[in-house]
């Protein structure tokens, strides 16, 4: 069984705390081969062949959550989604102490497209994508400008102050954070943070002081904290899943899968979260 195999959906109860302990180590084990060995790049120096569709040069990921999320984004030429399934994990030659996974890939419509092959042994997912593929466009939100209609007997060069709008009595902080049973992750991007990765603070205000990408230096990582009120975990209703929308806070369904997949049917942005 692999590493991740323990995250799957399982029907036999939960491991004892020994056996918490245990995982928590073997986490923190890799955690530390990665942060020693893996690179931060969008290819592989020591790649042979195409990008992604050989084993020799697969595509880097951050943990088998990495790879999901950056399959989760992959688009066909005409822009539909694929699926995907894990067909096993391969030694190649080129990488010593690693595996590269290869994962078969379909179209939307079940048409039978290229293997992908990824390593999920690296700092962060690769920004590139294999031939014949693209990434899901991000979708911005335009906000919306007050129009101020001038009177026709106003003379020229008269300044008009534009109309007053008072705030809304409660703000309420976007939910751009998921809860899920092993961590913290960020709806809009691939982030996910296990719970020997992040320290619980209750003062001055709950949440989660993490280290987050840094946004304009590669590779390195700059203090945040997180508190409750950016944290939701989905609420379950039958075979469905709801959470609210980063962008906008409208409440969105998905399915109840592994990988929940969410369209927000106000501001049409997409994210996906674990369980």
């Amino acid at each position: 069984m692999g590493l991740f195999d323990s995250f799957k959906k399982r029907t036999s109860p939960d491991p004892n705390p020994s056996q918490k302990d245990a995982l928590l180590e073997l986490f923190s084990a890799f955690n530390d081969d990665i942060q020693k060995s893996g690179l931060s790049v969008d290819e592989l120096p020591n790649g042979q062949g195409e990008f992604g569709l050989v084993k020799t040069n697969p595509i880097p990921t951050n943990t088998a959550f990495g790879s999901d999320a950056y399959l989760e984004k992959l688009r066909t030429p005409d822009g539909k989604s694929i699926k995907f399934s894990r067909i096993g994990s391969f030694s190649v030659d080129l990488f010593p102490g690693t595996h590269v996974d290869g994962y078969n890939i379909e179209s939307a419509s079940g048409e039978k497209l290229p293997t992908l092959w990824l390593c999920m042994y690296h700092k962060r997912n690769s920004n590139k994508a294999p031939k014949g593929f693209h990434f899901e466009p991000v979708s911005r939100v335009i906000p919306q400008q007050v129009a101020v209609k001038v009177p026709a007997n106003i003379p020229a060069r008269t300044t008009i102050a534009a109309p007053r709008i008072e705030p809304p009595a409660e703000i309420i902080r976007s939910r751009a954070w998921y809860k899920s049973d092993y961590g913290i992750g960020e709806k809009q991007s691939d982030l996910y943070l296990m719970h020997f990765e992040i320290q619980r603070l209750e003062s001055p205000e709950a949440g989660y002081k993490i280290l987050h990408p840094h946004p304009r230096k590669e590779g390195q990582t700059v203090p945040r904290f997180v508190s409750d009120t950016e944290i939701e975990k989905p609420t379950i209703r039958g075979r469905t899943f709801s959470s609210s929308c980063p962008r906008c806070n409208t409440v969105c369904s998905s399915p109840n899968e592994q990988n929940m997949y969410f369209k927000c049917s106000g501001c049409q942005s997409t994210w996906w979260q674990k369980q």
